[in-house]
């Protein structure tokens, strides 16, 4: 006969990460992670562990206590029905980090809004500066 175990609650997660570093199962792939470091600082990590074309993957949640156990649960299950589908959520959030990395500069955005605007506004302007001499130099 199968033990069940009851579900963890916010108590006792404080009182496993009094006790140091840690690396507990919740369920259904859902995994509390914390160093000695983290654990001291009262801190954690919520990591989703699956398989997926036979391959282990994981993938960060968020940060405890920011993430409570209960939305760390309905993340893990929304995640869970994905990777169900064939879907590897753990390289969606990676490539969604990439272009959020990409647009982090105020540059890109700055270049995008100057072509747009600016440029067809004085698109003949341009020419007619390049074209003028100045008859100081001449």
């Amino acid at each position: 006969m199968v033990k069940q175990q009851r579900p963890l609650t916010d108590r006792e997660l404080k009182a496993l990460l009094a006790n140091g570093a840690i690396d507990r199962s919740v369920g259904e792939g859902l995994t509390f992670v914390a160093s000695t470091t983290a654990a001291r600082n009262g801190k954690a990590t919520w990591v989703l562990r699956f398989r997926l074309n036979n391959r282990a993957r994981e993938k960060v949640l968020g940060r405890y206590p920011e993430l409570s156990l209960k939305d760390a649960r309905e993340q893990a299950r929304k995640d869970r029905a994905q990777v169900e589908q064939g879907v590897d959520v753990a390289m969606v959030k990676q490539a969604i980090k990439a272009r959020l990395n990409e647009a982090a500069t105020v540059q890109s955005p700055g270049e995008h809004w100057h072509a747009r605007h600016i440029q067809p506004m004085y698109a003949g302007a341009l020419e007619t500066v390049l074209e003028w001499k100045n008859p100081v130099n001449q």
